[in-house]
């Protein structure tokens, strides 16, 4: 059941899409063939032991539809293969972000505002699977592996390890939304 509190009509929900369902199969595909490259990157920016981008737990890549340039710089591999799917990068209503895992860590349940956009997540080191539920199914997401979700049905997230892991995550336009109609959508 989706929960979100913003939607749009006529959106097809369910909780798990695949990246060709996803209208970006090519730009998904070229960032999951490369996630060596991006976890390379990644990692250089991770400092000292406890796994963080400085003193943050994550590095923001994307932000509403705008590149944050000073971070791009850390990474431009990264970067510049985001920039070739549009509607990750471009995503108004969204965030594209490397993400550092503590160890043990559970993301307790919770929902996005709105059904306009789905949620991508690359695993790029990890030492043990990352456990994610969307809706009542679970999956499994190991590294070099990527899942695809929609968000505005009711998300949770497992990581075990006793070691950080990181991820690169990233929300996309629904695949039913045309530009034109996204476009139009107001801000949240």
């Amino acid at each position: 059941m989706q929960r979100s509190i913003y939607n749009e009509p006529d959106l097809t929900a369910k909780p798990w899409w695949s990246e060709e369902e996803s209208g970006n199969k090519e730009g998904l595909g070229r960032l999951l063939s490369n996630w060596g490259e991006i976890k390379n990157e990644a990692l250089a920016n991770i400092e000292g032991e406890g796994g963080m981008f400085g003193s943050a737990p994550y590095l923001l890549l994307f932000s509403m539809g705008k590149k944050n340039v000073e971070n791009c710089r850390k990474v431009p591999k990264t970067c510049a293969l985001l920039e070739a799917i549009p509607a990750m990068s471009g995503c108004t209503r969204g965030q594209v972000r490397l993400v550092s895992l503590q160890p043990k860590v559970h993301i307790a349940p919770y929902t996005a505002s709105s059904n306009t956009q789905l949620h991508y997540i690359l695993g790029l080191d990890l030492a043990s699977p990352l456990i994610l539920r969307s809706g009542e199914e679970k999956r499994s997401l190991e590294e070099g592996k990527a899942v695809i979700s929609d968000t505005s049905f009711e998300q949770e997230v497992w990581y075990q390890s006793d070691k950080f892991g990181v991820i690169l995550t990233g929300d996309i336009w629904h695949p039913d939304l045309t530009e034109s109609r996204y476009t139009r959508l107001p801000k949240l």
